[in-house]
């Protein structure tokens, strides 16, 4: 299952990675709406979203989420079960509602109920590289990282190069660093098989 998860809280973000990568499903994770949403793509089974999180709380990702796939499966996760926020959740097309703290063992008790449509896994492809989802679900940094890489095949792209090149940053930064770390971490996912290399302290290179 493809998965999407939205939770500020660091420790929990990963310990729900970790669990749900550890149970085959792949997962992206975010910890602010407005990233989340920026990332959007279609190729996504199930969105696990905490409703207080930074910039764009879960339930405004939720309603985008659901005007623009009325199909698309919500599970919210968040200590915040006001009837105001009950409510604003199943009308944008919530299946759950998770309260925090949780056992993890009921957030997979939770997703063993989550139906999904029949489909054959379907292989494309973007500058001869096999993706497990279509090309136009990648986001603009993701195929400007891809091409950077085509460009300088058998070549180490560094980190300064690529932060210029597909984030428009003169320099690396803490910030710049984890973004990066993450657009590799969620275009992995997106590719059928893993041929980007990471070579410690330098940069990245495609296989």
């Amino acid at each position: 299952m493809n998965i999407v998860i939205l939770e500020d809280d660091l420790s929990l973000n990963n310990t729900m990675v970790m669990v749900l990568e550890l149970y085959k499903h792949k997962v992206s994770s975010y910890n602010n709406g407005k990233e989340l949403l920026e990332n959007l793509c279609e190729n996504v089974d199930l969105y696990l979203l905490d409703i207080n999180v930074p910039h764009i709380n879960g339930l405004e990702v939720a309603k985008i989420i659901h005007q623009k796939n009325s199909q698309a499966q919500i599970i919210m996760v968040s200590a915040d079960q006001s009837l105001s926020s009950l409510k604003d959740a199943y009308r944008y097309g919530c299946l759950d509602f998770i309260k925090k703290p949780f056992h993890i063992e009921e957030l997979l008790i939770k997703l063993e109920r989550v139906n999904l449509p029949t489909k054959d896994e379907d292989i494309y492809s973007y500058q001869g590289i096999q993706l497990l989802v279509e090309s136009n679900s990648l986001t603009k940094n993701e195929k400007t990282f891809i091409d950077l890489l085509i460009k300088n095949r058998t070549h180490i792209v560094t980190y300064d190069a690529i932060h210029s090149t597909v984030f428009n940053w003169e320099y690396a930064t803490g910030s710049s660093s984890n973004a990066l770390r993450s657009l590799v971490r969620r275009l992995r996912l997106k590719m059928k098989d893993d041929i980007i290399q990471t070579i410690s302290s330098q940069g990245y290179l495609i296989k």
